[in-house]
């Protein structure tokens, strides 16, 4: 070969259009996982499940993709995989949304940072100079093309520019429309318009509530394909579902999650860890509708490599007696719709199986005291409960403290119900531990005004607040008293404290924690609603209420669920107390506590031993142990 054939050859390939691998290959020859945010470092190798979900990046034929799974599966890892992509192969404008501000700042942080810097693929794409401003944070620029990252929250950010590539990330926590403009996914997708084919539109997200999950809503748009893994001794395909998960169930012990397998729905083949692994490398993606453009996948974390069966069976087991848990176990972890069945009993029937302890002592089992208040335009109503183990609680007094509540009256009165220290059947006393008062009313424009709370904020003021540190906020000593509002919407945590600036934080030095209602009037439903015979242990949850009169009882079960709205009937402050009041419980973090923490509670229930000679402290005090495991991370 002459030297210049030589040249001509090694020339070639120059003109070669570079190599197109479908999105599973490139990704174990080119993307490398960081320790930042991967238990391990190194290439990436891909689960068997994993790749037709990559490669649908890369499929000419796919517009959309839509991953619906359990969590800590493969939803974040495949956005990551498919901007590094998108920088190295397809350059284009791509924009990335997250529910908020902040977590979109956290994914370019934790996720987009370390990947441009591990990946030697992407290295040099993109400016490393802090003050380029081609580099920051929400804002990163590459040759051909360039990622935003934004929050949902705001309109400007979805609807400015045209980009050809759209993740939308945990979908079902966006607001139901932005700035007054519309959807905000609906917002996002017009800015691929005029990309036509060329676009690609990624939602990702866990299922939320039946007739409320948006994820689910494009999944079903899709052509909803599911994993079918074959049997490893039968060889029969099937979708893994945790009804065919079996354990040991048999008297006297419930729960034996070591002896949990998972049964071939066809031939009753036990499967072990190992086995169901092992299946899930083999799987089969099979739609159940016709393509139409939107690829749609879902999947369990009963296909997932890094949970053993007997892991989930006593997850289910923790959660299956608390409606908030057990939604979270299927929504998370089964990557189910949780349907809500919210009805209340009937008032007689509560009325029937209310107890004649006395009203005002706390009786013997109930460990620490919450309390909350219902502000009203001529009264505040004050209900206070004792709690024990296993969230288990008795109403130990309600009070209606009548007067103007625009005057310093009324607020006194309520000043002198946290003061008191309340008997307990073993002879002591205990203070009110939490005491959250409700700011969702305002007094001087009466129903259905604008709400002004400044009263209320002021008397939260003189006392205590809840601790805020890493570890989450808690109340922290006796007698801290805190705002609440209630939000309706389930996809509302439990608590929460409010992050943006407000009236009350910034003139007040407060922290509101936002209740969401929704979730707790469930709990307290399903409390209510569970059954129990005499020589049987108390069902988790349950509630022990004395002989007040009809009307508590009334108000107890004054609302129930309609479709996802709550249907009010008649006055409910008793009901809205009890929500409150589990809040309270919550925010004490009494899932911490070791069998000392509760041995030294039961202690404080008792007088306290005179020692002749020596001062008593009056009051009592929170014990270290529990204000330590109710506070510390780990």
């Amino acid at each position: 070969m002459t030297p210049a054939d030589q040249l001509i050859q090694s020339c070639s390939g120059l003109w070669l259009p570079p190599e197109r691998l479908p999105m599973s290959q490139w990704a174990e020859k080119n993307f490398y996982l960081s320790r930042k945010y991967s238990s391990r470092s190194g290439p990436i190798k891909l689960y068997g499940w994993q790749r037709e979900i990559f490669d649908s990046f890369t499929d000419d034929r796919i517009r959309k993709v839509v991953i619906m799974s359990g969590t800590q599966l493969i939803k974040t890892i495949f956005i990551q995989a498919s901007l590094a992509y998108v920088i190295a192969c397809q350059p284009g404008p791509m924009l990335l949304v997250q529910p908020k501000e902040s977590a979109a700042k956290k994914f370019s942080k934790k996720r987009l940072g370390p990947m441009l810097r591990d990946c030697p693929i992407l290295r040099d794409k993109v400016s490393t100079n802090k003050r380029d401003a081609d580099n920051t944070i929400e804002y990163k620029a590459f040759p051909g093309g360039d990622v935003t990252l934004v929050g949902a929250l705001s309109p400007d950010n979805l609807a400015r520019e045209t980009i050809q590539f759209l993740a939308l990330d945990e979908i079902d926590k966006y607001e139901v429309s932005v700035g007054g403009e519309g959807d905000p996914i609906n917002l996002a997708i017009e800015r691929t318009v005029t990309y036509g084919s060329l676009a690609k539109v990624i939602l990702t997200c866990s299922p939320t509530i039946k007739g409320d999950s948006r994820i689910a809503a494009a999944y079903e748009d899709s052509d909803q394909r599911k994993p079918w893994a074959p049997c490893p001794y039968c060889g029969t395909y099937q979708v893994l579902r945790w009804s065919q998960v079996k354990w040991d169930n048999s008297p006297p012990v419930e729960m034996r999650p070591d002896s949990a397998y998972y049964e071939c729905e066809a031939n009753r083949c036990r499967w072990s860890d190992v086995d169901r692994w092992t299946a899930a490398e083999k799987v089969d993606w099979r739609a159940s509708r016709p393509f139409r453009g939107t690829a749609g996948f879902w999947i369990s974390h009963l296909y997932s490599p890094w949970k053993t069966l007997s892991q989930m069976v006593t997850a289910f087991f923790a959660a299956k007696a608390n409606p908030m848990q057990l939604q979270t176990f299927i929504n998370t972890t089964l990557a189910e719709l949780f349907e809500h069945r919210g009805n209340a009993p009937p008032a007689s029937a509560i009325y029937g199986r209310r107890e004649f302890y006395e009203i005002g002592t706390i009786p013997q089992s109930g460990l620490f005291l919450t309390a909350a208040a219902d502000v009203q335009a001529n009264r505040i109503e004050v209900e206070i409960r004792a709690w024990g183990k296993n969230r288990e609680s008795w109403s130990v007094l309600y009070l209606v403290l009548d007067g103007d509540t625009s005057q310093p009256g009324v607020w006194s009165q309520l000043a002198s119900v946290i003061a008191r220290e309340y008997p307990h059947e073993n002879g002591g006393k205990l203070a009110i531990w939490g005491f959250g008062v409700d700011t969702g009313y305002n007094p001087s424009a009466g129903a259905g005004g604008i709400v002004d709370v400044n009263r209320a904020y002021e008397f939260c003021r003189r006392y205590p607040q809840p601790a805020h540190g890493p570890a989450g906020s808690v109340i922290r000593g006796y007698r801290t008293v805190f705002p609440l509002k209630g939000e309706g919407g389930f996809e509302k945590s439990a608590i929460a404290f409010v992050s943006s600036p407000d009236a009350a934080k910034r003139h007040l030095d407060l922290r509101i924690v936002h209740v969401g209602t929704s979730t707790l009037k469930l709990a307290v439903f399903a409390a209510l609603n569970a059954s129990w015979r005499p020589g049987e242990a108390y069902p988790t949850g349950w509630i022990h209420l004395p002989d007040y009169s009809y009307d508590y009882f009334e108000g107890l079960c004054a609302e129930s669920l309609d479709g996802k709205r709550w249907k009010k009937h008649g006055r409910n402050e008793p009901l809205d107390l009890a929500v409150y009041n589990l809040a309270v419980h919550e925010l004490i973090r009494p899932d911490r506590f070791t069998e000392v923490d509760w041995a030294e509670l039961e202690q404080r229930t008792k007088p306290p031993v005179v020692i002749p000679g020596r001062e008593v402290t009056a009051g009592p005090v929170i014990p270290k142990r529990v204000f330590m495991s109710s506070w510390a991370e780990g």
